[in-house]
């Protein structure tokens, strides 16, 4: 077998794991939903809130508005976090090339690695990951997290971790805060 072929095998290999796990989280996700009353308008704000500007901080008060389950709110938008983050780390190689091709997303991701540097410098890498997850401003959340925190060298474990303090900081903050709003209305 040439070296072209063993490039060709290994970018298939990767695209196949990160397509694989594409699919198993959104089964997983479906399988999720299907406890909630409305499972159709619960997937379709999942999916808006992984397309800027749009994120957990709009998506929530609306599912809370529409009477979806708080547990099944919690736990499909924290899996869904998670999953984004295996996604990212499973397939970190398909993900890089993909950035690496939209200018927009290679330059932000650039700007926001800097930043990380500084805090990475200061030992305030981690606290600051967490915060970035939690604050809901564009292009924060599971998936720049994830990525951010591969390019800067972090370990996995410490990147799900990261995430998962973050997602659930972050959905019970917005879940507290659209539930008090609703119940003032």
């Amino acid at each position: 077998m040439n070296s072209e072929n063993r490039i060709i095998g290994f970018k298939l290999k990767h695209v196949l794991i990160f397509l694989a796990s594409i699919a198993a989280a959104m089964a997983a996700i479906y399988a999720l939903g299907s406890f909630s009353h409305d499972p159709e308008f619960l997937y379709g704000m999942l999916a808006i809130a992984f397309v800027p500007p749009a994120g957990k901080e709009s998506v929530i008060p609306a599912l809370v508005y529409r009477g979806i389950e708080t547990p099944i709110i919690f736990s499909t938008i924290v899996f869904a976090d998670l999953a984004a983050c295996f996604i990212i780390l499973s397939s970190f190689e398909v993900v890089e090339y993909i950035a690496g091709k939209l200018e927009f997303l290679h330059n932000a991701l650039e700007k926001a690695g800097r930043r990380a540097e500084s805090a990475k410098r200061h030992g305030l890498l981690h606290i600051g990951l967490t915060a970035f997850m939690f604050i809901p401003f564009q292009g924060t959340g599971s998936i720049v997290t994830s990525f951010l925190a591969q390019v800067l060298g972090v370990k996995n474990w410490k990147t799900i971790l990261i995430v998962l303090i973050g997602s659930v900081l972050s959905t019970l903050f917005f879940l507290s805060v659209s539930l008090g709003i609703i119940e003032f209305l």
